[in-house]
């Protein structure tokens, strides 16, 4: 199990998956990355991160797993602006 993971991109997809792990790892540390924060800090669901930004540079250099959930067109390049900024240890995958 990880005990970091971050959600770039939390839109449907993204929220979904962050309040799953949630549910199944409460003492996980869930980081979202959105470019439309004012609409995930209004949601009531929002409680389950740990912290929001809307860059990634804004994720912890030693998060253990990062999930892309972001457009097809844009995954390619958000994986290697992730895969620059976190550590060679950090699992890096989409959905």
């Amino acid at each position: 199990m990880f005990n970091s993971v971050a959600i770039v991109g939390c839109g449907l997809i993204g929220g979904s998956l962050a309040l799953a792990i949630h549910r199944a790892y409460p003492n996980c540390k869930i980081y979202g990355i959105s470019r439309r924060l004012e609409h995930i800090k209004q949601d009531k669901k929002s409680y389950c991160f740990e912290a929001l930004a809307t860059t990634v540079t804004k994720i912890p250099q030693n998060i253990e797993l990062v999930i892309v959930c972001t457009p097809i067109e844009t995954t390619v390049e958000t994986i290697q602006t992730v895969a620059k900024h976190v550590s060679d240890q950090t699992v890096i995958t989409d959905v």
